[in-house]
């Protein structure tokens, strides 16, 4: 499954919100591509979030939060 996952990241090019590399870090506010990199790691959630049951989701949800916290949050658990 986490194969499928990369591939599907690499295909929609949001990879980077899944597999951070150095150099391309999250934009900051003030950064012209921040409003971009928000709304694809807004879809990436929306993605995790609608693949996993409630309960768990109910456990790593968080306001404001990022597809790499949530991963994170994940791999505590599991």
């Amino acid at each position: 499954m986490a194969k499928l996952s990369e591939t599907h990241a690499r295909a929609t090019r949001v990879l980077l919100h899944i597999i951070p590399q150095l150099g391309k870090e999250r934009p900051t506010p003030s950064d012209v591509d921040h409003e971009q990199w928000t709304t694809l790691d807004s879809i990436v959630l929306q993605l995790i979030y609608s693949t996993i049951n409630f309960d768990l989701l109910a456990t790593v949800m968080e306001k404001g939060s990022t597809v790499m916290a949530t991963l994170n949050r994940l791999a505590t658990i599991f």
